[in-house]
């Protein structure tokens, strides 16, 4: 739990990208103001956002505040996992998965970002180690936090849904044929999740820019979802399975006395967990609309990290039980612990160096801004859906009186119940602009096809460039800042669409 902690706090405070400032812009609103915004736009995060919404009203708007709920839901989550392999396996194989799941760099990298990534896949852990258990009288407990876990991200019900097999078997060995009172249990999180599904059928404009998965992108997430640490032990582990199995051909691999010491309804559980969702999202992907990406495909994560610490440590522990010769033995276990450094620490290099995030830095774009702008300063986003970040560290962190000239004067996201304010057309920017005499252009050089709001920004963007002259540029990642004063040309062409 403080290695997973420890990782995460030294990046706590950095820059919030896109999605990030859409839950500060979110839950920076009344309770009211809240459910109106989620009758128009992002109403998957209705669960999330009304838990951040309560968790702000007391702790405040930082980016710390907004980022500790996923830091302590990711620390919780190792805690599970741990408890789960430890339930499964025993105590050293519960200690190796807790460590490689605190070392899993997705999961570090959403450990500190403000939205329900982290807190759905904690829930979902939980719901697990209550199924893993098998109690009879906290069934309903299971069915309560797995409904939880669909709340805080309605994608969630592909990882909740396998672990109902543990419940459903009640601890035998093979899966009878449930009673009613077991399936009803799955009814809450289904329930929720169908909702969410009913919601989002009229919803997609903030989805719209993900692309069809390709062969890259999808080893590119099963990769992230192994980890470095998988990749390394993955051929070594198989390899010390098949010595294992060759040399006692009559014992079982699965079993509580077989080389993986997991029933086999303990395995298909697991595998489910942790093949099920991505497969499921590859399926939408080709016959709905594109949505595979890693932050959805993310919950099954503590699957991969279980499968991956039950198999090395069954492995392991199989060697130091071979009866083989002593130098055989000697060789096999040293391989074994060389194997298993590499392993963690191919993961904790990769968690620390840490995975891309957003298209630039959003907090030092505002504090350019707000430390150069003078009053009476125009700023304009290109495309316009990128004022989200910088516009919420503008109003929060370092103010600026720098003027959005494509917003209608007098509107905000929240008299508007969305995510960004109403704008004018680019005429009618463009028309603004002759009360000002510079200009800020906050631009971004990610090339993502994605509309969510009219692009204004971009023609006003291209009206700057054509008939003002630049002062200065500076960059930011993907983002460019650049400031422009009028005067570089007074030509008819630039005149127009100030008459229009």
């Amino acid at each position: 739990m403080l290695l997973a902690i420890a990782l995460g706090v030294r990046s706590i405070t950095s820059s919030m990208w896109l999605d990030e400032a859409a839950t500060a812009t979110a839950t920076d609103r009344s309770f009211a103001q809240l459910f109106a915004m989620l009758g128009n736009v992002d109403a998957a995060m209705a669960g999330y956002y009304t838990a951040m919404h309560a968790w702000v009203s007391i702790v405040g708007t930082s980016v710390v505040a907004l980022r500790s709920p996923s830091l302590i839901a990711t620390a919780v989550t190792v805690v599970f996992v741990g408890l789960i392999a430890r339930k499964l396996c025993g105590d050293w194989i519960g200690l190796l998965a807790a460590l490689l799941a605190a070392l899993s760099p997705l999961l570090v990298h959403y450990s500190i970002e403000a939205r329900p990534y982290a807190i759905a896949i904690a829930l979902t852990t939980g719901a697990a180690l209550i199924a893993v258990t098998r109690p009879v009288s906290l069934r309903w407990l299971w069915s309560l936090v797995a409904a939880l876990a669909v709340l805080t991200h309605f994608l969630a019900i592909l990882t909740v849904l396998p672990q109902w097999l543990w419940l459903a078997t009640g601890g035998d060995a093979k899966l009878r044929r449930p009673s009613v009172s077991k399936l009803v249990l799955v009814l809450p999180p289904l329930v929720v999740a169908l909702a969410f599904v009913i919601a989002l059928l009229d919803e997609d404009s903030l989805q719209s820019w993900i692309e069809q998965p390709t062969f890259l992108s999808v080893a590119i997430v099963g990769y992230k979802l192994l980890t470095p640490a998988g990749v390394v032990l993955f051929v070594p582990t198989i390899a010390a399975l098949i010595v294992l199995v060759s040399r006692r051909p009559r014992r079982k691999l699965f079993g509580n006395t077989a080389i993986i010491p997991i029933s086999p309804t303990d395995a298909a559980v697991l595998l489910l967990w942790a093949i099920a969702p991505s497969v499921i999202l590859l399926f939408a992907s080709l016959v709905w609309k594109p949505m595979f990406l890693d932050r959805y495909a993310i919950m099954s994560a503590p699957a991969v990290v279980l499968i991956l610490a039950i198999a090395a440590g069954s492995a392991a522990r199989g060697l130091l039980a071979d009866r083989s010769t002593t130098t055989l033995r000697a060789v096999g276990i040293a391989a074994a612990a060389v194997v298993l450094v590499l392993a963690l620490l191919a993961s904790g290099l990769s968690a620390i160096v840490g995975l891309k995030r957003g298209w630039g830095d959003d907090q030092g774009v505002a504090a350019k801004i707000a430390n150069q702008a003078k009053p009476g300063d125009a700023i304009v986003f290109a495309p316009t859906w990128t004022e989200l970040g910088p516009e919420w560290y503008l109003d929060h962190v370092t103010p600026s009186k720098a003027v959005n000239v494509t917003t209608i004067p007098g509107t905000t996201a929240i008299t508007s119940n969305s995510l960004w304010p109403p704008t004018l057309t680019s005429a009618q920017a463009i028309a603004q602009l002759h009360d000002f005499d510079r200009a800020w252009l906050v631009s971004t050089s990610g090339g993502l096809n994605w509309n969510p709001i009219p692009d204004v920004g971009t023609p006003v963007a291209t009206y700057v460039k054509k008939c003002w002259r630049r002062e200065s540029v500076n960059h930011f990642g993907q983002t460019t800042v650049s400031l422009w004063v009028r005067g570089a040309s007074q030509t008819i062409d630039c005149e127009a669409p100030l008459r229009s």
